[in-house]
């Protein structure tokens, strides 16, 4: 009878003890485990996984440029280049778009002694992918390229024959592709320097019933932010 009263108990004891409840974990433990959680999350986030944010810059360019094609500008040919480029990409990804506004001038006064100044304006907007690697934490080179919209001016000035003064001018627009690279380099927190090299190319204008085109290549120095 004991031997079987043995042979019963044993098992019911071994399934109360698997069904008896857990204790449940203290307020402390709840903090503790929470914050350890917290604590680890950037680390998993940098070890692969993605923010699923953007960041980029923007840059202020100084430069210069040269006219391709020096018999149609000359001697316009040689530009001053300023311009303001925005770029933007996921944070896990290099693969991104930038989109900017350039403006080229050029002046000549007194051309060959005949008493005419003559100027010349490209303004553009551009827009198209780029790709941005990273050399360490404050080194990006980059490449990129996409569509530039052109407007293309040319004038004349001189003194007229009865005072006063006398001015012709032209305008056309153009639509070109442009490929361009650089490089950015932090120098502190929030704020870059570098340079940039481009070139634009398939342009077609006309001015004063002259075939030509604003085709060019452009170095500039750089300055901007980052965010």
């Amino acid at each position: 009878m004991h031997r079987r009263l043995a042979t019963l108990v044993l098992p019911l004891t071994a399934l109360a003890a698997c069904a008896a409840p857990s204790p449940r974990p203290s307020t402390r433990t709840v903090v503790e485990t929470g914050v350890a959680t917290a604590r680890l999350a950037p680390l998993q986030d940098d070890g692969g996984g993605s923010s699923g944010g953007w960041h980029g810059s923007f840059s202020g360019h100084i430069g210069g440029r040269v006219l391709d094609d020096e018999m149609y500008w000359e001697p316009l040919e040689d530009q001053l280049a300023l311009g303001l480029e925005i770029e933007t990409r996921p944070d896990s990804f290099p693969l991104g778009l930038e989109f900017g506004l350039l403006a080229g001038v050029s002046q000549e006064s007194d051309y060959q002694n005949s008493g005419v100044d003559l100027v010349s304006y490209i303004g553009e907007f551009y827009a198209g992918p780029r790709l941005t690697a990273s050399l360490g934490r404050s080194v990006r080179p980059y490449v990129g390229g996409g569509v530039t919209l052109m407007s293309v001016t040319a004038e004349g000035e001189a003194a007229g024959p009865f005072g006063g003064t006398i001015t012709v001018d032209d305008s056309d627009s153009a639509v070109g592709g442009y490929a361009h690279g650089g490089l950015q380099i932090d120098v502190a927190d929030g704020f870059h320097i570098g340079a940039d090299v481009r070139g634009v190319f398939g342009t077609d204008v006309t001015l004063f019933n002259t075939d030509g085109d604003a085709d060019y290549v452009q170095v500039t120095l750089l300055l901007g932010g980052n965010w």
